[in-house]
């Protein structure tokens, strides 16, 4: 038969990212359109854009000024059929402090990406 892909859905809340600031953890479970368990290695989390808030000051704001570790978060289950099933997390994002000013970083949105594998 076809398996079609399981979606990595992020359930944790990340605020608050600044120069200094603590490293906040990402987790979720998955959408599995399936008819039946399909399983899943892991989820990869990377950073796929960065959106400016229209207010901020003029500069760049991109994808260098957020870090993820441990990106590759092992999964290795089965995960049924339906929405809202199995987990995922071990992932953190942080903002980088480059030393130089970064107000235009100030409220931006940090796009994040999953690839279930």
């Amino acid at each position: 038969g076809t398996t079609v892909p399981v979606t990595a859905v992020q359930t944790s809340t990340i605020s608050n990212l600044g120069p200094g600031g603590t490293a906040q953890t990402l987790s979720g479970n998955f959408t599995n359109t399936n008819s039946g368990p399909v399983y899943v290695t892991n989820v990869v989390a990377t950073i796929g854009s960065v959106t400016k808030d229209p207010g901020a000051v003029a500069g760049t704001c991109d994808a260098t000024d957020y870090v993820i570790v441990g990106g590759t978060m092992a999964v290795g289950a089965q995960i049924p059929a339906g929405t809202a099933q199995g987990a995922w997390t071990g992932a953190t994002i942080a903002f980088v402090n480059k030393g130089t000013n970064q107000d235009q970083c100030k409220l931006a949105t940090v796009n994040l990406s999953y690839a279930v594998n």
